[in-house]
């Protein structure tokens, strides 16, 4: 697979940067999440802007492209004094009855202009949604007349780790962009951890480490789809 210095954003390519591109590697990235309170010291779009920033770190280490992050993606399907706590208690964002139907017609999509296999990426990762994930991954992956491979992913499946703005989605943060972060502000009571998980035991070193084991986690996928879907032009 490639490397090299280039534009790994494909809202930010220039002219005819983008369709060439897409034909030299053939895969990309759709990166997913919601709009969602993470303590006082993560951003509400934190799991939309991690699962970006991390997608663009393996486009730069393995080739891809990486389209722009989708905030309106995350499901939850809380009952109604969860909703009233986490949506009109703390403004958090979830498109339950839209979002995999949006997906499917953005993937059609991005099908259509030639990309050949797809790492689905949810930042934002409680079991419903990423069965949701997995949903779209069969719909598209069982179709003989399908013209792209789904590949899901998430941190909780494919790391073993999770913990909603804990010291693992905080380390990420650290590492990829501390400006994302407001650790001044950190505030436990907001957040559900122990000794053991406070983001006060987060550190850029652990959050490039995670990065490091997605990195070749994601290349050991499209190697596995590589023959099938001529991912590049070697």
């Amino acid at each position: 697979m490639n490397k090299g210095s280039r534009q790994v954003q494909y809202e930010l390519m220039i002219g005819k940067e983008a369709s060439t591109n897409i034909k030299k590697y053939r895969f990309g990235f759709l990166p997913i999440g919601c709009l969602e309170y993470h303590g006082e010291h993560l951003n509400m779009g934190h799991d939309s802007i991690k699962a970006h920033l991390i997608c663009c770190q393996v486009a730069n280490a393995i080739g891809g492209i990486v389209f722009p992050p989708h905030f309106y993606s995350g499901i939850h399907f809380l009952e109604d004094d969860d909703y009233n706590k986490y949506v009109v208690g703390l403004g958090n964002l979830y498109t339950d009855r839209s979002a995999e139907s949006h997906l499917v017609e953005i993937i059609e999509q991005i099908a259509q202009i030639g990309i050949k296999a797809l790492i689905l990426y949810t930042g934002h990762y409680p079991p419903i949604q990423r069965k949701m994930t997995y949903d779209i991954a069969d719909k598209f992956n069982s179709d003989p007349n399908s013209l792209v491979r789904i590949i899901p992913f998430n941190e909780a499946d494919q790391l073993g780790h999770f913990g909603h703005a804990t010291v693992f989605e905080t380390s990420f943060m650290l590492y990829l962009d501390r400006a994302h972060t407001r650790m001044t502000h950190l505030d436990e009571s907001t957040v559900n951890c122990d000794e053991s998980t406070t983001p006060r035991n987060a550190t850029g070193e652990k959050g490039a480490a995670y990065v490091a084991q997605i990195i070749t986690r994601i290349r050991e996928m499209l190697i596995r789809v590589e023959a099938d879907l001529e991912l590049i032009s070697h």
